[in-house]
């Protein structure tokens, strides 16, 4: 039996709410690391928060060098929602005090002028759609 996404989200939320870090859900979804269940918690997670009015504005990937991937065990790259309240204007600091385990890490924005195609794009598509990065 996996793990109960609805609890899954319950925990995530409460650490997000409270600042007070969850357990690690990864061994705990069955087989063990199921990405298919940890995109649906993700969904579900993301479905509550839009519905408690925090505005979805794009998307991200991580773990896209295969260094990274190696020192967490992975083996491809992975996907999230990024909200509005989520964004830090150029030139801003960044709270701290609203972050449990703050890291930097460099990352790479492309801010899209319009939609990608539905279904696998091609670097073409991207580069008609990028508006800049």
């Amino acid at each position: 039996m996996g793990v109960d996404v609805g609890a899954a989200v319950a925990a995530l939320a409460g650490a997000y709410d409270t600042g007070v870090p969850c357990a690690p859900l990864r061994d705990r979804l069955l087989p063990a690391g199921d990405v298919d269940t940890a995109y649906g918690v993700q969904r579900e997670l993301a479905a509550g928060w839009s519905g408690a009015g925090r505005r979805r504005v794009g998307a991200k990937i991580g773990l896209t060098s295969p260094a990274v991937q190696a020192a967490f065990g992975v083996f491809q790259p992975d996907f999230g929602v990024l909200f509005a309240d989520m964004a830090v204007p150029d030139g801003d600091e960044v709270d701290l005090s609203g972050l449990i385990q703050p890291r930097v890490e460099a990352e790479v924005a492309f801010v899209l002028s319009a939609d990608l195609p539905d279904g696998p794009a091609t670097v073409v598509d991207v580069l008609r759609a990028t508006d800049f990065l």
